[in-house]
């Protein structure tokens, strides 16, 4: 046993021997040092004068990786690595290359900023090939190994691309895995790590539409407000405002609770309704503000019944008025009736009984304490 223990430990050991030296060997492919470097960067001038773009990029890189290089022949190398670089990525653009060719650029040593792009052309091309969620791997490699690169414009396009695409895709890979939820991955951490991205608008609000569809009301909230908060004049965002009131009435489960977000999604409706009269949503959030006067009316009977049957009759009688005119304001013939039958049984008592503040009228600010 122990004899079998150490062959296996020396073939690994010989193994791993062998393909350092195959990697030592890939790395000096032309054996440069600092000496002969000077005939290897006129050697790669030439090819890259006749458009031998990727044999001029192997050679400058095993230059570039020369120690003690002079800072001339360094700036020159680096100075010829952007141009056969660029020029060979222009290539690529064109038909008949794909992935793989942008790829190998990638795997090679070269200045981070034209490494950073290499990887992002990467991801690009496999998103075009159909396969985003690889796209998106490729997209995290690149900020892992190259964490403080400078592409970070170009990184946040394709990274919102890459993202939209596969939240809005139905179906599954790999016959468990979701794509709409590696979608929403992705365009998490573009919202994230690229902030400042063109593409975050979207992003938030395909992020609000899919936590709303999965239930999680609180997520999607956040993600509206994200999108309200960061990117006020995109036309997203009113629609996100718009939806925002909806959103925090559809999470009350009882209209005895959480007064405070009631009366925030009332503040929200009035503000929305006076920055944006004559939008196509307007119907919608009108019926959203009969909806949500209701509501905070309905609260206003519950705590005047509460009130009452605990023997506080000013507090009830203050809760009751305060249901009665909202009633009236908003229309609600069968709230006001249910209101002032719940007056009716109460005494009245005008030198005792508190000043009762109500939500004001549209345009106005609201002052109403949000403690019952």
């Amino acid at each position: 046993m122990m004899r079998s223990l150490l062959r296996r430990a020396l073939l690994a050991l010989l193994l791993l021997t062998s393909l350092s030296a195959c990697s030592t060997l890939r790395q000096s492919k032309y054996g440069i040092d600092r000496e002969s470097a000077p005939r290897h960067i006129a050697t790669a001038k030439a090819d890259v004068e006749g458009k031998h773009w990727r044999r001029a990029i192997d050679r400058l890189v095993e230059v570039r990786a020369t120690r003690r290089l002079v800072p001339e022949d360094r700036a020159q190398t680096e100075r010829l690595l952007t141009v056969a670089v660029d020029a060979l990525m222009e290539r690529y653009e064109g038909e008949g290359y794909g992935s793989d060719n942008y790829n190998r650029l990638f795997e090679l040593d070269l200045p981070p900023r034209m490494r950073a792009t290499a990887g992002i052309r990467t991801a690009e091309k496999l998103l075009d090939e159909g396969h985003p969620v690889l796209a998106y791997k490729k997209i995290r490699e690149v900020d892992r190994v190259l964490p403080t690169h400078s592409v970070r414009v170009l990184a946040g396009e394709v990274l919102a691309k890459i993202g939209l695409s596969l939240i809005r895709t139905r179906g599954n890979y790999y016959f468990f895995f979701s794509y709409a939820a590696r979608g929403m991955t992705a365009l998490e951490y573009l919202v994230v790590q690229y902030p400042l991205s063109t593409g975050c608008p979207e992003a938030y609000a395909e992020l609000a539409a899919y936590y709303e569809r999965k239930g999680d009301i609180d997520y999607a909230i956040e993600r509206h407000e994200d999108l309200v908060v960061y990117h006020s004049d995109n036309p997203l965002a009113v629609v996100s405002a718009a939806k925002l009131p909806g959103l925090r009435m559809r999470r009350l489960r009882r209209d005895d609770y959480d007064r405070a977000e009631m009366l925030l999604a009332a503040r929200e409706i009035e503000r929305w309704l006076l920055d944006h009269p004559g939008h196509e949503l307007e119907q919608g959030v009108r019926e959203l503000q009969v909806d949500c006067m209701t509501r905070i009316a309905k609260n206003d009977l519950i705590l005047a019944r509460y009130y009452k049957r605990i023997g506080a009759p000013f507090g009830a009688r203050m809760h009751a008025e305060r249901a009665l005119a909202r009633a009236d304001r908003s229309g609600l013939e069968a709230t006001a009736t249910e209101a002032r039958s719940l007056l009716a049984k109460l005494p009245a008592s005008d030198a005792e009984r508190p000043t009762v503040e109500i939500l004001p009228a549209p345009g106005e600010e609201p002052s109403e304490d949000v403690r019952p």
